[in-house]
């Protein structure tokens, strides 16, 4: 069983290109830290939100989101399932 989470990244589509491209380099620096729990992520740049899906490991989606938070403050966990 999977464990499915969003994360939220508020006016992403109104900044400018190179802004977007940084934001998906840190999304991918950190799916590579945590490549053992992740197992699929999908960025809807029209919605701002980054669905992301792990392996079923304790406290897990915390520690994603705040190593997104910490590269990308604005960054905010929308929903856990």
């Amino acid at each position: 069983a999977l464990s499915d989470f969003m994360v939220l990244f508020p006016g992403l589509v109104k900044k400018p290109q190179r802004h977007i491209q940084n934001a998906i380099e840190h999304i991918q620096a950190v799916f590579a830290k945590y490549e053992h729990a992740v197992v699929f992520a999908e960025l809807n740049l029209k919605l701002s939100l980054l669905w992301i899906s792990v392996k079923p490991i304790p406290g897990i989606r915390f520690q994603i989101t705040e190593a997104l938070r910490a590269v990308i403050p604005e960054a905010r966990i929308v929903s856990h399932i």
